[in-house]
């Protein structure tokens, strides 16, 4: 029965409103505190301290870091242009720009929050200027923003392949595959519920091929970046965590002075 207390207070602190990180610390410091077997009190510290001297894992900030990079530096703006050349013209436009874009942003960042946050910001008050529901502009902003984390360099999957022992590279080559099935799927949804509800194109018709090769011109760095990091990873020039910091560099030199 004792032994149930911390999960009790875990829960407890879940119904206060207490974020998941700060509830799981607060249970643990609960037991060790309280209900401690003979432990060290200090293997707490120790531990605590060691999880986050870990370097592999400065690779989740730094990737994190290039989608605020991009936010800031209009590469996204370059990436939702691109997108929008190539999709714009179905029925459901800028919903399917933003489906394609969350795959776009997803090679570069990896991070489900920098790529909501950027969409919510640009995307989703053309969305409702255009016709589309508040709601429904909410939903597949919040609903492609799960892309992103999959498709390489995807943070999750950057600590997955830290924790189970796993070749980050393999781990990225494998993730392509269920990251386009995503985004497929999820565009294919988009496309049905416009045609329901009569969502209209943001494009009066399919761009050229001229038009679609000059957009790319313009994109071409932001999109090398996914590419060389996998690459560069895959033939063992740097590890995560130097990724992490060449592709943060690399999008402060693209997004102010490219």
């Amino acid at each position: 029965m004792i032994s149930l207390l911390p999960v009790i207070v875990l829960f407890i602190l879940f119904f206060l409103n207490i974020p998941v990180a700060f509830a799981l610390i607060g249970s643990s410091l609960f037991y060790f505190v309280f209900i401690n077997n003979g432990m060290p009190t200090e293997l707490v510290i120790q531990q605590f301290v060691t999880a986050v001297e870990s370097f592999p894992y400065l690779a989740v900030p730094f990737f994190i870091m290039v989608g605020s990079v991009m936010n800031y530096s209009g590469i996204s703006g370059a990436l939702m242009d691109f997108a929008n050349v190539l999709v714009g013209h179905t029925k459901g436009g800028l919903a399917q720009v933003n489906v394609l874009l969350s795959a776009l942003m997803g090679g570069i960042s990896g991070s489900a929050n920098a790529d909501a946050a950027m969409q919510s910001k640009i995307l989703v008050p053309e969305m409702v200027k255009k016709g589309f529901s508040k709601p429904f502009s909410a939903a597949i902003t919040a609903a492609s923003s799960a892309i992103s984390p999959v498709i390489p360099p995807g943070t999750n999957l950057i600590l997955y392949a830290l924790i189970a022992n796993v070749a980050v590279g393999d781990m990225f080559f494998a993730a392509y595959t269920p990251g386009i099935l995503m985004a497929v799927a999820l565009m294919i949804t988009v496309h049905i519920i416009a045609l329901k509800r009569n969502y209209t194109p943001s494009r009066d018709k399919r761009a050229s091929f001229g038009e679609i090769f000059k957009q790319f011109i313009k994109s071409i760095w932001s999109l090398f970046i996914p590419f060389g990091i996998i690459m560069g990873m895959r033939f063992g020039l740097f590890t995560p965590t130097e990724a992490g910091a060449v592709a943060v560099f690399f999008s402060i030199i693209v997004g102010f002075f490219v």
